[in-house]
């Protein structure tokens, strides 16, 4: 697939899952192909790569390297939600008018 290209998507309702765990598991077992490099966005804090996901508390702490080395992934990439947003926003082509909708026209504040 070309660069930037959706292959695949999958939704994972947490409110079917005890923990992130089990949803890599699902995921696992629906894709294709080996996954070597997980990058995952998720809101809380990032300490020493382990997350307390906000906004599922009953879910157990996140930890990379744990499931890095359960799944047998080569790279485990924890990022904060805002985080990954920064790293988004500055690949946007805002060039391109057909991709960049204008929600709010702003005022110059030169």
């Amino acid at each position: 697939p070309e660069f930037r290209e959706l292959v695949h998507e999958y939704k994972f309702p947490n409110k079917d899952y005890d923990s992130l765990d089990e949803v890599l598991t699902a995921l696992m077992a629906e894709i294709t192909v080996e996954a070597k490099i997980i990058v995952l966005a998720i809101a809380g804090a990032n300490v020493d790569r382990k997350v307390s996901v906000t906004n599922i508390p009953r879910w157990p702490i996140v930890d990379a390297e744990e499931l890095k080395q359960k799944f047998g992934f080569d790279k485990f990439y924890l990022l904060n939600d805002f985080e990954a947003n920064g790293y988004g926003a500055v690949a946007i082509d805002i060039t391109n008018e057909e991709k960049v909708i204008v929600l709010h026209e702003g005022v110059s504040v030169n």
